[in-house]
C-alpha cells in the first residue's frame, strides 16, 4: 500500500454545487461543517449484481423440468433469488455513511472491521493509502485512510474509487479547519461565515502542511488573515 502523510502536495478534488445537487452522486452533505457520503454500494449496482448472478446460474438450471410445473416454478424461485437477495442490501444498506466533521477533525466510518456499529476516529491519528486488488480478474485501486500504528480502534477506511491523490488533497484541506475552504462552487455559500469563525478565532495557523497556497476566497479577506493571523 503506498502511503500519503497530511500534507496538501498538489490540486485537490474540486467538488461543483450542481455535483452535490444530482441524484447521481454518492454526496450527501457538503458544507463548511460536514463533507458525509454514501460509501454503501448503490440499490443499482446490487441490481447489477443480482443481474449477473442470475445470470451465471441460468446455463446451470436451463436443462432442469421443462415439463414439470413444480420445477419450473423452483428454477425461477432459484434464478431470481440473487437479484432478490441483492436488491434488498440494497436498501438495508442505502444509509451507511462517510462523515467528515470539519471542526471537531473527526472521520465516522460506518460498521468496518466486524463492527457492529459506526467507528469515529481522529483525523490526526490517521493517513491516507492507496490499495490495489483484485475482483475477479479485474484490478482495482482505491483510496483508504488508515489509523497510525498503535491507535486503537485499529481502522482503514475506504475514502474513494477515483481521482485519489485529488481527493486526499481535498481530505486534508478540508480536514484543517485553520484554513479557508477547498476550492469548488459547492462550498461557495459557506465561505463567509467560515472566514467570520476563523476570524473570530484570530486565524490559528494551518495544522498540516501544504506545498500549493490556500489563499481566501477575496484579495481584502487575504489581507485580513496575514494582518491578523499573520499567514
Amino acid at each position: 500500500m503506498q502511503h500519503f502523510d497530511k500534507h496538501i502536495t498538489g490540486k485537490p478534488y474540486v467538488y461543483k454545487i450542481e455535483e452535490v445537487k444530482s441524484n447521481d452522486t454518492t454526496l450527501i452533505e457538503v458544507n463548511d461543517k460536514y463533507y458525509s457520503k454514501n460509501r454503501s454500494l448503490s440499490i443499482w449496482m446490487n441490481w447489477k449484481f443480482g443481474i449477473a448472478m442470475s445470470f451465471c446460474l441460468s446455463p446451470i438450471l436451463i436443462g432442469i423440468g421443462k415439463e414439470d410445473s413444480m420445477t419450473t416454478m423452483l428454477y425461477f424461485i432459484i434464478l431470481f433469488t440473487p437479484l432478490i437477495i441483492f436488491t434488498v442490501i440494497g436498501f438495508k444498506s442505502s444509509k451507511k455513511q462517510m462523515v467528515m466533521d470539519r471542526l471537531k477533525g473527526t472521520i465516522t466510518f460506518p460498521k468496518i472491521n466486524g463492527e457492529k456499529k459506526s467507528i469515529t476516529v481522529p483525523f490526526h491519528k490517521g493517513k491516507g493509502g492507496i490499495k490495489s486488488y483484485m475482483i475477479g480478474d479485474v484490478m482495482h485501486t482505491d483510496l483508504f485512510f488508515k489509523t497510525l500504528k498503535g491507535v486503537k480502534p485499529k481502522v482503514v477506511g475506504n475514502l474513494s474509487e477515483h481521482y485519489l491523490e485529488e481527493v486526499w488533497n481535498f481530505t486534508v484541506w478540508y480536514m484543517d479547519k485553520n484554513r479557508p475552504l477547498p476550492p469548488g462552487t459547492a462550498f461557495d455559500p459557506y465561505r463567509q461565515q467560515d472566514f467570520e469563525r476563523r476570524k473570530t478565532l484570530g486565524f490559528p495557523k494551518p495544522l498540516y502542511k501544504s506545498t500549493v497556497p490556500t489563499p481566501e476566497a477575496t484579495p481584502e479577506q487575504q489581507a485580513e488573515r496575514k494582518k491578523i493571523g499573520g499567514w
